[in-house]
């Protein structure tokens, strides 16, 4: 213990008594145990939502391929539909627009 008693007196400190080294050198200890006990959480943390990050991003890559498989069916139903109706737009081939009136 000596060398912290040192440092104390070299740095201006005074002579500080040894309960008091004793009690700087347990909370040391303890704020030490602290920070490792909050890095090992926060380490913890990182690694769950790396995971969970990784899990996204795996199921929208699925969403995407799905959306892209559904957009096909999608086209080729429409290009079904246009056939099976004898190539008439949507509608019927009627216009939405009002008839003319004279």
């Amino acid at each position: 213990m000596l060398p912290v008693f040192v440092l104390l007196q070299a740095s201006g400190g005074g002579v500080v008594s040894q309960p008091k080294v004793e009690d700087v050198l347990r909370e040391n200890a303890i704020l030490k145990r602290a920070v490792q006990i909050q890095n090992a959480k926060l380490q913890e943390a990182a690694s769950t939502k790396d995971q969970e990050v990784a899990g996204l991003k795996q199921l929208l890559g699925q969403y995407q391929e799905r959306l892209r498989h559904l957009e096909l069916s999608n086209y080729s139903l429409a290009l079904h539909l246009q056939k099976a109706t004898g190539d008439r737009p949507p509608g019927g081939g009627l216009s939405h627009r009002p008839p003319d009136v004279f």
